[in-house]
């Protein structure tokens, strides 16, 4: 997979203290871990945190080293800085997130419908961005930019844990984010996050409207088998698959070759055995490759979309649709509507 050179860096993000944002949460240290000087943990030991301790997030760094560890800069109680790894830290009285979603790699689900038609192009249908815009981004940023758009629309996956949120848009922009305290009703997990880096290119995001640094965000994550489900204030942003390396090993040979095999891939299901994006009977991967420059058009893709329990690839339509009618539709209607619909307004309030 492609990689951004800045998700391995050290990144000075703001000034804001989260713990000020989130004032009404209490931070402990969930198991005992190193707390050391830099991100990159080579660098050296401060001190070594106990399970129980009590902390401040109030810094405005985060890193991640080359091994995916995510840290943050926290403060101990003796007044101690230093940097603690995302999973160690807990909030006071929250509710922990079903291994199910923290311990997996999550993509948007429609790589799969990319996947079944066999054409690398069949992606403009969802990220039109490649099409129309890529090559404006190529000259001004000349010889430094990428060549090709096939080398950036590789499948990114986002991490969702208790603390410590990746998300990544259509475009390869991506944004950081640390949650507070974590609610659940009805198998629905519902919390406020705080957006604390955002790093892209392609200025034209629409995810920029829903991700500002410094603000505070509600986000309401629906697992249904290998699909989750996430709304943010509301709105039902985006379906998400569980991503494997199958799945992304094919997609990357898409991108590359205009070709994939499809006959090693683990489809995923949805909790009653549905399927979105069901395998096709016969890979097609004979169809004449179309130029990047003109709309695409696929049956196959527009079949598969209106076939689909959700349709949360597509743009028009979802922001006028409340949580509470995703939810049932998405869930199969395990949710109940009044329970819902009250204990959303409280948040809201």
């Amino acid at each position: 997979m492609k990689s951004i050179f800045f998700k391995f860096c050290f990144f000075i993000i703001s000034t804001t203290n989260v713990a000020t944002l989130f004032s009404q949460d209490v931070y402990y240290v969930n198991r005992t871990e190193m707390l050391y000087r830099e991100y990159a943990p080579h660098v050296g030991v401060i001190s070594e945190l106990y399970e129980g301790e009590i902390i401040d997030i109030n810094s405005p760094f985060v890193g991640t080293d080359s091994k995916g560890v995510s840290r943050v800069v926290v403060k101990t109680e003796n007044g101690i800085s230093g940097w603690l790894a995302t999973d160690a830290i807990s909030v006071k009285d929250s509710v922990a997130l079903p291994e199910e979603i923290t311990e997996k790699r999550w993509t948007h689900s429609y790589y799969l419908d990319v996947l079944r038609s066999g054409k690398k192009e069949t992606l403009f249908v969802y990220e039109p961005f490649w099409r129309d815009h890529f090559y404006e981004y190529k000259n001004k940023y000349g010889n430094d930019f990428y060549n090709t758009w096939t080398e950036l629309a590789y499948t990114n996956y986002m991490t969702i844990t208790n603390i410590f949120n990746t998300f990544y848009d259509l475009t390869n922009n991506y944004w950081y984010l640390i949650n507070g305290k974590i609610e659940e009703k009805n198998d629905v997990y519902q919390f406020f996050a705080i957006c604390i880096y955002k790093f892209g290119y392609f200025t034209e995001s629409e995810l920029n409207k829903y991700f500002n640094v410094n603000e505070k965000v509600k986000i309401a994550l629906c697992l249904d088998g290998d699909y989750l489900e996430v709304f943010v204030n509301d709105t039902h942003l985006f379906t998400l698959i569980v991503l494997d390396e199958e799945i992304e090993f094919q997609f990357q040979c898409l991108m590359e070759n205009n070709a994939c095999d499809l006959t090693h891939i683990t489809w995923p299901r949805r909790a009653d055995g549905s399927m979105d994006y069901p395998p096709p009977e016969v890979p097609d991967n004979t169809q004449a490759e179309q130029s990047i420059t003109e709309p695409v058009e696929i049956a196959s893709a527009v079949e598969s979309q209106e076939n689909a329990v959700t349709k949360s690839t597509t743009r028009a339509g979802k922001e006028s649709m409340p949580i509470w009618a995703w939810i049932m539709i998405i869930c199969g209607g395990a949710v109940a509507v009044g329970g819902v619909a009250l204990f959303i307004e409280k948040r809201m309030h």
